[in-house]
């Protein structure tokens, strides 16, 4: 069992220790929902310049394609269906997105590299904050498994 000192913290009165804690909590939550939902948008950042740079790699051969007229359509689709179904699913995601124009890689790599740079700030913050979250949890319950204790059993004298 962790020793937590909580008269040391300022905590000497118990509801003073459980406005502590849930702060300590509440502050630990943000960060991680924070942290969390960069992920997640990093995430999707990476997927959205897959898709890119895959729609503007079958670009060319999917013009092509449609210039066509129907009765040549169908040969060259069998020589390129790899490419066509690629960059039609691109545009099935584009549209799953609403986008109505398409950001730019570079304009991506700003936002991701913002993000993460985020992250990094918010890591060291975010386990500072869990340490003390633990630690005033942890103060917490032995407190109060000490109350219980000294209820439980009466002095003896």
């Amino acid at each position: 069992m962790r020793y937590c000192n909580a008269s040391y913290n300022g905590l000497a009165n118990a509801e003073k220790l459980a406005e502590s804690c849930d702060a300590a909590v509440e502050k630990y939550n943000n960060l991680s929902e924070k942290t969390k939902a960069n992920q997640t948008r990093m995430n999707e950042i990476t997927e959205l310049q897959k898709q890119i740079g895959s729609y503007g790699k079958t670009k060319d051969i999917y013009v092509q394609y449609r210039k066509l007229p129907k009765n040549k359509q169908e040969k060259f689709y069998e020589e390129h269906r790899a490419d066509i179904a690629v960059h039609e699913a691109a545009k099935k995601y584009f549209d799953s997105l609403h986008l109505q124009k398409l950001p730019t890689i570079k304009e991506l790599k700003q936002e991701y590299a913002a993000l993460s740079a985020e992250n990094k700030k918010l890591y060291p913050e975010q386990k500072a904050a869990r340490k003390e979250m633990i630690d005033l949890l942890t103060a917490k319950n032995n407190v109060e498994r000490f109350l219980e204790n000294k209820i439980d059993q009466p002095d003896r004298e």
